[in-house]
């Protein structure tokens, strides 16, 4: 995986205010929390837990492309969490109106809209 040390933001500076306003509104609870390896394993194999989030942590595990693409719904995004973790998530989610992910919110310190796939340790894609 390529690790950029700058983004270019392509978005118009309307989208940008738009998604700024949904970060503010949905943020803030999202920053102090960082679960333990068992409690996120315990919430992700819920099965009432919505949006779905899966929990993949050994190298067979770790699912294709095009199942992840499938999971979310469309285009993937992959972002690294403060435990060293990927989320594959919907690229998109939040412009779709989909439901806060409360777990990988969480994870990753903001909020993630959508389903999410956790990849830990030899599960996660390089």
């Amino acid at each position: 995986m390529i690790d950029y040390d700058f983004m270019i933001d392509l978005r118009s500076p309307k989208q940008q205010e738009e998604d700024a306003e949904w970060g503010r509104k949905h943020g803030e609870q999202y920053k102090c929390f960082e679960p333990d390896w068992e409690t996120i394993k315990r919430l992700a194999s819920a099965d009432d837990y919505e949006p779905k989030t899966v929990l993949f942590m050994e190298k067979g595990e770790a699912p294709s492309l095009e199942d992840a693409q499938e999971f979310v719904g469309g285009y993937i995004e992959i972002v690294r969490t403060r435990k060293g973790a990927q989320l594959i998530i919907d690229e998109v989610g939040r412009h779709k109106d989909l439901p806060v992910n409360e777990l990988a919110s969480m994870l990753y310190g903001a909020p993630i809209a959508g389903p999410a796939m956790i990849l830990v340790g030899e599960a996660k894609w390089t």
